[in-house]
Parts: C-alpha cells; sequence; structure tokens
C-alpha cells in the first residue's frame, strides 16, 4: 500500500515537471512575431520609421498578412507593435498584472522623473497611490464637479480668441492650461507667458523630447549614465541636470502655493493634517486631497503621503495640457476643412441654446460629442502611447514576447481599423450616432492600468470647449490678398505627440450680437 501511494505520488511529480519542461520548451521554440530582417550587430535600428513611425507599423502589419503584432530589435532591445485592438485587449487588459510596468527611460531617469512623474513611474506603491488619489478627484462623476471651472474657461478662450483670432493656436495653450492649473492647484493664469504656464510648457516640453524614439544616445547606450559629464558624448547630464531642477520645481512650487493660500497648518510630524481655508481661494484638486490625508495618516507615513500628493498633481498638466491642444487643434482643422459638420453642429447647439447665452454643461448635444469622438480618432494627440513593458517572457497569437521587451499600443492604427472604423480616413462623427455607433475611440486614452485617468475630464473639457467656441464663431478657410481661399494641410508631425501642421483660419464671431455677449462674459 505504502509502495503504491509512493509510486503515485513519484508519477505526479514526473507528469508536473514533464508539463512544465513541456510548457517552457514550447514557449520558446515559438517563433517571435514578424519584422522587418535587420542588420548585424545593430539588428533593426535602421529600420525604425522616421517620419509618422505608426503609419508604417501599419503597413508592415498588412505586409506580413494581418498581424496584430510587429516586432523589431535595435541593438540588444525588443521592441513588439501592438497593431490591434483584440492584441491590444489581450495583452494590456487581459494581462495587465505583466504588461503594466514602463520602461527605463534613461534621460528621464537621469532627470529623477521616474520617482514622480505618474505617468513615466514603474508599477510600485507609490503609482499605485498616485492613481488610486487621481481616481478620487477625477473619476466619472467625481470630474463633475470641476465643470465650473471649465465653462469659465471655455469664456476666456472665445473673449481671447475675438481679441486676437489669429493666435487661436496659443490662446489655446493658455486657456487649456489655465484651466488645468486653476482646477489642480487653483492657480490663476492672468495672461500669456505667466510663470506657472511657462513653467509647466517646459517641463512637457522636455518630457516630449526624451520620449521621441532615438533623441537622446544614452537610452540606446545606458552604460554612457557612468561617464564624467565633461566626457565628450556626456553633455546629457548637464541637461538631465536642469531637468531635475525644472522637475523639482513644478513637484514642489504649486503644492507650496496653495499652502500659502489656505493655510494648511501641522499639528506635528505624526499627527493629522489640518486644512484651513482662508480668504477667496477656490476649492481645487490639492486641496481635497490635503484634507482627504487624515485617514491617510493611520496608514502611512506622512512624508511618502505628501509625496504621492505631490506626483499626482504635478503630472496632470504634462498628461493633459499637449494632449487636449492637439485634439482642439485637429477640431479647429476638422470645421475648416468640413463647413458642413460645423453647419450642422451649430444649428444643434442652436436648437437647445437661447440666443441670450452660450452652452453649458446643462445642453447635451449629442452631435457634440460624437465631433469630441472623431476628433480623438481621426488622429489621435499620442498616436503610439507611451510605451509599456512586459516583466515575464509570454506567449501570444502564437508568438513568444521576451521578458523586457517594450511594448507599444498603435493607437492610430487600433483608431484607423477599417473593420471597427469604416471608412477610417474620413471625418464623420455621425459614426458615434444613431442605434448602432463605432465603439467609442477609448484607445486615444491608452490601455489597461495605465489608461489615461483623468480621460473624463478631458472629454468634459473638449465639449465644453468645443460647444462654447462653435456657438461663438464661424471657422472658415484663410483668405489670400487676392480673396482666393486657402486649402489647409491636413497633415500631422512626427513625434510622440503629433500635431496637425500648421494651418491658418478665419475665425470669426457669427454676429455683432454674439461679439457683444462675448465682451460682456465675466473675466475667468
Amino acid at each position: 500500500m505504502e509502495n503504491g501511494v509512493k509510486a503515485i505520488a513519484t508519477a505526479s511529480v514526473l507528469l508536473i515537471f514533464s508539463a512544465l519542461l513541456f510548457r517552457l520548451v514550447r514557449k520558446h521554440s515559438l517563433p517571435l512575431p514578424p519584422g522587418p530582417t535587420g542588420l548585424p550587430l545593430v539588428n533593426n535600428l535602421f529600420d525604425v520609421p522616421k517620419e509618422l513611425p505608426w503609419v508604417k507599423y501599419r503597413e508592415w502589419g498588412q505586409e506580413y498578412g494581418c498581424s496584430d503584432l510587429i516586432y523589431l530589435r535595435a541593438l540588444n532591445t525588443n521592441f513588439i507593435v501592438v497593431n490591434t485592438a483584440r492584441a491590444a485587449s489581450e495583452l494590456f487588459v487581459k494581462k495587465s498584472a505583466i504588461y503594466s510596468d514602463r520602461p527605463l527611460i534613461h534621460m528621464m531617469c537621469s532627470a529623477g522623473w521616474a520617482n514622480w512623474n505618474v505617468a513615466l513611474m514603474p508599477c510600485n506603491p507609490r503609482w499605485k497611490a498616485c492613481r488610486a488619489q487621481i481616481h478620487h478627484t477625477l473619476g466619472a462623476e467625481k470630474t463633475k464637479q470641476w465643470r465650473r471651472k471649465q465653462e469659465q474657461a471655455s469664456h476666456a478662450l472665445v473673449q481671447s480668441l475675438l481679441d486676437d483670432p489669429g493666435d487661436f493656436w496659443d490662446r489655446s495653450r493658455t486657456a487649456i492650461g489655465a484651466n488645468i492649473l486653476d482646477v489642480t492647484y487653483s492657480i490663476r493664469v492672468e495672461s500669456k507667458g505667466d510663470r506657472w504656464i511657462e513653467l509647466a510648457e517646459l517641463i512637457n516640453r522636455y518630457a516630449n523630447e526624451s520620449l521621441n524614439t532615438g533623441q537622446y544616445l544614452v537610452d540606446a547606450l545606458p552604460l554612457l549614465r557612468f561617464v564624467p559629464s565633461w566626457f565628450p558624448g556626456a553633455g546629457f547630464k548637464r541637461k538631465a541636470h536642469h531637468w531635475y531642477e525644472d522637475g523639482q520645481r513644478l513637484l514642489h512650487e504649486p503644492v507650496e502655493y496653495v499652502k500659502m493660500q489656505v493655510r494648511i497648518v501641522t499639528r506635528g510630524p505624526l499627527n493629522l493634517l489640518d486644512a484651513e481655508k482662508q480668504g477667496t481661494a477656490d476649492e481645487c484638486i490639492t486641496q481635497q486631497l490635503y484634507s482627504d490625508m487624515d485617514d491617510a495618516q493611520e496608514r502611512q507615513d506622512r512624508e511618502e503621503t505628501e509625496m504621492t500628493l505631490k506626483c499626482s498633481t504635478a503630472v496632470l498638466y504634462g498628461a493633459g495640457a499637449d494632449t487636449s491642444l492637439s485634439t482642439l487643434c485637429s477640431f479647429y482643422l476638422a470645421m475648416t476643412l468640413f463647413p458642413a459638420i460645423q453647419e450642422r453642429a451649430y444649428e444643434d447647439i442652436c436648437a437647445v441654446v437661447k440666443e441670450d447665452r452660450l452652452p453649458d454643461f446643462s445642453d447635451e448635444i449629442p452631435y457634440l460629442r460624437a465631433i469630441v469622438k472623431e476628433c480623438l480618432r481621426w488622429n489621435p494627440a499620442v498616436p503610439l502611447g507611451v510605451p509599456h513593458r512586459v516583466v515575464e517572457d509570454d506567449v501570444a497569437f502564437g508568438y513568444r514576447i521576451p521578458k523586457g521587451s517594450i511594448v507599444s499600443a498603435n493607437n492610430w492604427a487600433i483608431l484607423h481599423d477599417e473593420t471597427i472604423y469604416p471608412d477610417p480616413f474620413s471625418f464623420n462623427p455621425d459614426r458615434f450616432m444613431g442605434p448602432s455607433p463605432n465603439p467609442d475611440p477609448d484607445a486615444a486614452f491608452g490601455w489597461g492600468r495605465r489608461m489615461c485617468p483623468g480621460r473624463f475630464f478631458a472629454l468634459d473639457s473638449l465639449y465644453i470647449f468645443m460647444a462654447v467656441a462653435l456657438a461663438c464663431f464661424k471657422i472658415e478657410k484663410s483668405v489670400d490678398k487676392d480673396g482666393n481661399n486657402h486649402e489647409p494641410s491636413d497633415e500631422y508631425t512626427t513625434g510622440f505627440l503629433s500635431y496637425p501642421k500648421p494651418f491658418g483660419c478665419r475665425i470669426e464671431p457669427r454676429s455683432p450680437q454674439v461679439a457683444s455677449m462675448i465682451r460682456s462674459l465675466p473675466s475667468a
């Protein structure tokens, strides 16, 4: 009897061992996803497209038999491009436990940004705490508390466009940035060139630089991190020092401003925080998070709790300003190119809004919501998203994905998949209307655990900015000195963030009465 039990146990162990060995051998015998043939030593280093890479990756996917995944290897780093929604859902959503990490971007690590920039943080306890805080203040329902400030920002924008319609790009940038700073810190931006806007924009410029593939040699050759700053080719170290200092300013100075405004008083290093609102300071995200810190003090060290708060608020401008600006400029371009769509939207606004006021969030205009979605889908602001990193070997769709691979979602290709969005290169808001609309363009906000937590705020901002602009202005093609219409280009820039290439348009008030109403709006 005893021998029989031992035999069964031995057989079970051998069976389990054989199964594990089979899975291991099978996993490593599977092919890598298809991709271009590389060169010795450098592999696909010179195959990475320099212009509109998301378009080329989509073409490669079609060339290799509608492949969900494309593989490249640059030097000793594996890159996987995810070209389809089903593959993105399989990896980033269903397997989020292993696909939610971020790769080390050595230029940013040299500047210390991975410690505080939530979008670039690895999956660690601080990142999880930051995500929870952002969801707490900008979730689907919570974000509605900021609608009054968003309406004020939309009014400020049309007032500035009435005075200077030719500068719609910078005026929009200032309005979007001012709104985010107001909601996050109750900072009131007085004018274009405000110091807070300039600081936040500086940080955004640094981030966009470092996320552009191949911008800094240290990201391809990490060993350069260990050479002294005076060494030839180590100029990135001196630049990283400036990035560090400016990043620390963005991280700490706005929060210190809030603390000064609301006079947050500490009762002791290990006791609770007491926030007392003084003067005329408006409520903001930072103030709310401080008021919630009392409970957190029982669970965490005070210093780490406050650092988490600073990280949560510092990322909001970087994650929201440039992406919203890109989408808003796509809106100006679309309204210029497709006047029939603009007029239909204006008619829908007029059907629900009286002539003596501007649209607000009490006016739900479905066609305007559809225009917002189509602007996000037509040309997503971040075509390849922020890259993920897989933390263990995996198998997907019959291919092996090596541990440590950098995995990027080709959001542009996903949002131009004709099986999901028929006639994908046409600007057509009707695709999101009716009883059987196309799926919402959620890919524009990322995937899985790394999906943008501020997307509900962004959707509301874009909706009210577009609704108020269309209620006030007619957006038309610019006219040359001979009275001929100038046809704007529909081309977009290459880079981590993609914008419409510079174009001109006429932005004119719809009537003298509308111009008078704009001028009578209270200053935001």
